[in-house]
């Protein structure tokens, strides 16, 4: 009985150190998974930089800022900073990390960050008048007032989008990005 016993748990042993190599190249690759879909997320927001059109406004002069906010920190792994200068519709693009919603008044975008959802009622209810192009992985985020979710579908990144909100803010998003997403009606 102990021969028996030593021997299993030496199989035990050998199979737990045997795996013991895989666990981090399976974490390696869900990280390189995320910073892919980050990647695509923050290509995808350059697209739609390129393609809105916000309503005639003091923040919106030839050759001024286009003004891409983040609220609740960056959810994009650096992959948004490479934007940082470049421009979309003659406007140089700028990124800032707002402490609070207070500090929205000059943003053209805004990415809500996960961690902010406990708040989504607040933020949607102090955008809801302003031509802010609104973006958030928070789920349901489309259906509760937002503009843009990115969400996953098939392991690929899937975006939706309530057309409503977005026309009631007086934005315009040419209909060739537009079919990218899924309509979503509240």
């Amino acid at each position: 009985m102990g021969i028996l016993r030593n021997l299993m748990m030496g199989v035990i042993i050998c199979a737990a150190v045997a795996m013991v190599p895989a666990v981090p190249k399976v974490r390696a690759q869900d990280n390189n998974l995320r910073l892919n879909e980050q990647k695509i997320k923050a290509g995808l927001i350059y697209n739609f930089l390129k393609a809105t059109q916000w309503p005639k406004n003091p923040l919106m002069t030839e050759g001024g800022t286009l003004n891409i906010c983040l609220l609740g920190g960056d959810s994009f792994a650096g992959y948004l900073h490479p934007l940082q200068g470049r421009t979309a519709q003659k406007y140089t693009i700028e990124i800032k990390i707002l402490r609070s919603l207070a500090d929205a008044d000059f943003c053209h975008f805004l990415f809500v960050h996960d961690n902010q959802a406990g708040h989504l009622e607040n933020i949607i209810a102090e955008l809801q008048d302003k031509p802010v192009l609104t973006a958030s992985s928070i789920p349901n985020f489309s259906r509760r007032g937002g503009m843009l979710e990115f969400g996953m579908k098939s392991g690929r990144v899937h975006l939706y989008m309530n057309r409503d909100r977005v026309a009631q803010s007086d934005l315009i998003i040419e209909e060739k990005i537009a079919r990218l997403t899924e309509p979503v009606h509240p």
